[in-house]
């Protein structure tokens, strides 16, 4: 009995890694969905000029990104 307990141990916990990994695709795919359909709602990004303001975000893995807008328009 004690032998089919320590048997099914690693199937369990394979089965936990593969459970883990495809809700970790399912949420990359909802992530690359959400921006495809917020992408149109910003517009073309326009051309740098007086009346142009630029965005920088800094991520914590140092990572940036940026993004120019209209100074008009409200973000």
């Amino acid at each position: 009995m004690l032998l089919t307990g320590l048997l099914l141990k690693p199937i369990k916990h394979g089965r936990d890694r593969e459970r883990k990994r495809g809700s970790a695709v399912e949420r990359e795919a909802a992530r690359v969905r959400m921006r495809q359909e917020k992408a149109p709602a910003l517009g073309d990004e326009p051309e740098k000029g007086p009346d142009v303001t630029q965005v920088l975000v800094r991520f914590p893995n140092g990572e940036r990104k940026g993004r120019r807008f209209e100074s008009n328009i409200k973000i």
